[in-house]
């Protein structure tokens, strides 16, 4: 698996983190109590990270395999039922593998996604049920690399951000420890090298993340 991110998507990650907390500190002068933070571990498994382009090559072409993540996250309850959250998780996909007859082509994707949530707890925000959905911004990492016989070697690489949102559910055990599960979409994701402008791919990418949060 490839786990640098490069510097736009350390930039970028800095950028939201500091959001977060700029965000948290006008609701804690309203009331310390309910505010929490958080870390979490994941999970993810792709549901379309295909990857289409008029190059027969290259059509249709998965970019990632099953892979786990890391997150950090603020949440804010004023209501026993209504609560919003501001996470910050990076994903690191497993590495895909394209095989042809004299060629193989190998790709490594990373994706850090800057959310905020809203969240609806069926009972309370310590214990119980609860439901989410969430926007923000997806900075994603992908390499492609070529080797094999007859052919020449060589990379190509990219950093694009775009949009996304995501749902899903989850269930607090108690106040510290709770699992969720969430399926993300990206949108309008086209991934260039800038190195190769030449080579445009436009990118259908969604997944399926499962979480363990552990709040303090």
């Amino acid at each position: 698996m490839h786990s640098n991110l490069s510097l736009p998507s350390r930039k970028y990650l800095l950028l939201g983190l500091a959001a977060a907390l700029a965000s948290a500190a006008p609701l804690g002068a309203q009331g310390l109590e309910k505010i929490s933070f958080g870390l979490s571990a994941s999970f993810v498994a792709p549901a379309s990270m295909s990857l289409d382009t008029s190059w027969e090559d290259f059509e249709n072409t998965d970019a990632a395999y099953y892979g786990f993540g890391a997150g950090v996250f603020c949440r804010w309850d004023p209501k026993d039922n209504h609560g919003f959250r501001l996470r910050a998780d990076y994903l690191l996909f497993g590495d895909k593998e394209k095989k042809g007859q004299n060629q193989t082509i190998t790709d490594s994707t990373n994706i850090v996604a800057i959310m905020a949530d809203y969240i609806y707890s069926f009972d309370s925000p310590n214990k119980g049920f609860y439901l989410f959905a969430g926007a923000g911004s997806l900075i994603t990492e992908w390499k492609r690399e070529y080797t094999g016989t007859n052919v020449t070697t060589g990379k190509d690489s990219c950093t694009q951000s775009t949009v996304g949102v995501a749902a899903g559910g989850g269930y607090n055990f108690t106040k510290n420890f709770g699992a969720e599960i969430k399926y993300t979409k990206a949108f309008d994701l086209e991934l260039e090298d800038p190195s190769k402008p030449w080579i445009k791919l436009d990118a259908d990418w969604s997944w399926i993340q499962v979480s363990l949060n552990w709040r303090f």
